[in-house]
């Protein structure tokens, strides 16, 4: 009888346990047994209802992000920002300084060739070495400050606009000024530089009566008197107007003409010869330096030209026709013994060379003799 109630006992204390044992086990937070395998319920969090606002701003912007202003004009470095430093941004962002590709390239159209004559090779021989290589970008390479700026694309607007009313001469005038200037950014020099080519060649070098009215030709009137009467070689005029045969003018041809003299001005650290009319950019041409004269720059006026000049050297007397003549075949002769000259050998053209002043390259000797007179203005610069 005892052992039936001792088995008794036991069997409820041990139903009781089990049910303190299940109870705790099943309270919220409590963790799961080791060794079970059972799935254990996730905790979900709900957050606070977001405003539209919120949800259209990007996860890593923050009320603080500014937009960078854009620097001033003329461009110089802030004196907060060190020399070196740069942006990050997205590598899709379009940049907004850069205008389109050359906007006036419609504007002008190759002069055709005259029926009677050779065209006129515009001179705009441009320097390879003069030109700043294309920078490649990447996401890791970034210019510390925009390429074109939007005052020099507003400039540009207004240029474009003036050449769609045909102002063509009046805007060659008003940026020739800017050619060389150093505080325009590489991007900026080579836009300003191509439509200053393109102007040139239409403004000055084609047939086009942009600067002066049409010259009737009178009855016995020579090419060189008319030339003369306008401070320019008759070559030029020759080349301009396609004539072959300057004393053969027929009376009433009209000519184009311009008004001359035209000026130079030789950079010996950029190896460019830049010629100007009135005040207008007339092409450049790319040049080596001699050291026969050591001290060139100054200003000098054309006394002379000649179709080849002695040499007196180290290496010895060549005549105006050797061809190991350092000065080529055409001479321009400047105050003292400076002079502008061909040379004997083309790999000169953008070097320091040991021997002659200031030369070209054949083709642009043969330019450069027949735009500037005898009175031309020459600067020699560093």
């Amino acid at each position: 009888m005892n052992s039936l109630k001792t088995a008794v006992v036991v069997t409820v204390l041990l139903g009781v346990m089990y049910g303190v044992y299940t109870t705790l086990t099943s309270q919220p937070g409590a963790s799961p047994p080791d060794g079970s395998g059972g799935q254990w319920p996730s905790l979900t969090v709900r957050m606070p209802a977001s405003t539209s606002k919120d949800q259209e701003k990007a996860p890593w912007e923050t009320p603080d992000t500014k937009a960078a202003s854009a620097p001033g004009w003329p461009p110089g470095r802030r004196a907060a920002e060190p020399a070196d430093s740069t942006t990050q941004a997205s590598p899709s962002a379009k940049s907004p300084w850069t205008p389109p590709a050359n906007p006036f390239a419609k504007t002008f159209e190759k002069t055709a060739a005259p029926p009677d004559g050779p065209p006129f090779r515009t001179p705009t021989s441009a320097s390879p070495a003069n030109r700043t290589p294309e920078r490649a970008e990447g996401p890791a390479t970034r210019p510390s400050a925009p390429e074109v700026r939007p005052e020099f694309t507003s400039m540009m607007d207004t240029a474009r606009r003036k050449l769609d009313a045909g102002e063509l001469a009046e805007v060659l005038l008003e940026l020739s000024p800017l050619y060389g200037n150093p505080d325009l950014t590489p991007q900026e020099s080579r836009q300003l530089t191509e439509l200053l080519d393109q102007l040139a060649g239409t403004v000055i070098y084609s047939r086009q009566h942009l600067l002066e009215a049409p010259y009737v030709v009178r009855p016995g009137e020579t090419l060189e008197q008319i030339a003369a009467a306008y401070d320019v070689p008759w070559q030029l005029l020759a080349k301009i107007n396609g004539i072959r045969s300057p004393g053969n003018l027929a009376p009433g041809r009209q000519l184009k003409v311009l008004r001359g003299p035209f000026e130079a001005t030789v950079c010996l650290d950029r190896y460019e010869l830049v010629l100007s009319v009135g005040g207008r950019y007339a092409g450049r041409f790319p040049i080596g330096v001699g050291r026969d004269q050591p001290q060139l720059e100054g200003t000098y006026t054309v006394r002379e030209k000649l179709p080849g000049k002695p040499y007196r050297g180290r290496d010895g007397e060549f005549g105006p026709e050797d061809p190991r003549n350092p000065l080529g075949r055409l001479w321009i002769g400047l105050d003292g013994p400076v002079g502008i000259h061909g040379t004997d050998d083309p790999e000169n053209i953008r070097r320091t060379t040991p021997r002659g002043h200031i030369c070209l390259r054949d083709r642009d000797i043969e330019d450069v003799y027949d735009i500037l007179s005898c009175g031309s203005r020459v600067t020699i610069r560093r």
